[in-house]
């Protein structure tokens, strides 16, 4: 927890509202400090809003959504945000891609942010493409990227909307590892959305369940997988039974919207 016992984030009765579209509604959640949180669920429960909320790119329209115990009302330095697309710039190189930021806020790029962003790069397994343009690099080198850019300016909390779901199997296992090792050290509060179940259970200490229509917290389940992370963990039987269950407990969402859309 924060100083004083405050989450870093914790939203209270949100919901939101797009024209006459219910997104989400009743969300209640409390993230601890350092901790990573992964949110899964089915296309179009509101998983990329919740991230947008918390960052202060949308307004909530019901309820509240604080950082560090401060009612978010709009965009604010401290939270990084990786997407589901690198979204690099084409003309600049890996390394003036990570630099991005500090330019934007208008801080100077000076030796400090070059070696920060140097050893970013480095810490991603990318420190050689540093300067390579993006044409050169890889969709997985380019998430990389994204990833350093996001902790460039040394965040207190990272939100991650799928920035592997476009990789195939292998590159995202390797980059979940290059994610833990950025974030192990770091003291971040993470908030990783993913479709992929087995990815938010290696990755996370805790992983959320949303409903939809309107999207809402339906479960949350403990990870009970010790840290440092490895590979090897994938083949423990407390992995398995816990992607199992979230796995069940998808298929009771699902199957209780078929219902209601059966009536």
């Amino acid at each position: 927890m924060s100083a004083g016992g405050v989450p870093a984030i914790a939203l209270r009765g949100v919901g939101k509202r797009f024209g006459h579209q219910q997104a989400l509604a009743g969300i209640d959640l409390a993230v601890e400090r350092g901790t990573f949180v992964g949110v899964v669920g089915e296309s179009g429960c509101g998983k990329t809003t919740l991230l947008r909320l918390i960052a202060g790119l949308e307004p909530a329209s019901a309820g509240t959504v604080e950082v560090d115990g401060e009612r978010v009302a709009g965009p604010r330095e401290g939270i990084g945000f990786v997407f589901q697309s690198p979204v690099l710039l084409r003309w600049r190189t890996a390394l003036e891609n990570v630099l991005l930021p500090a330019q934007v806020a208008g801080r100077c790029v000076g030796p400090a942010a070059r070696r920060r962003a140097i050893a970013l790069l480095e810490r991603a397994g990318i420190g050689a493409a540093a300067g390579k343009l993006p044409r050169e690099l890889s969709g997985g080198m380019q998430s990389r990227v994204a990833l350093a850019r996001a902790l460039l300016l040394e965040p207190a909390i990272l939100l991650l909307d799928e920035p592997f779901a476009a990789l195939d199997a292998l590159t995202r296992e390797r980059l979940a590892l290059a994610l833990l090792d950025l974030w192990g050290d770091s003291g971040l509060t993470a908030l990783f959305v993913t479709h992929d179940i087995g990815e938010a259970a290696f990755l996370a200490d805790r992983v959320v369940l949303l409903a939809p229509d309107p999207g809402r917290l339906h479960r949350e389940f403990a990870v009970p997988l010790p840290r440092p992370r490895t590979p090897a963990m994938r083949y423990e039987a407390g992995y398995i039974a816990l992607c199992r269950a979230i796995r069940l407990a998808m298929a009771e969402v699902e199957s209780g919207a078929r219902s209601e859309v059966a009536r």
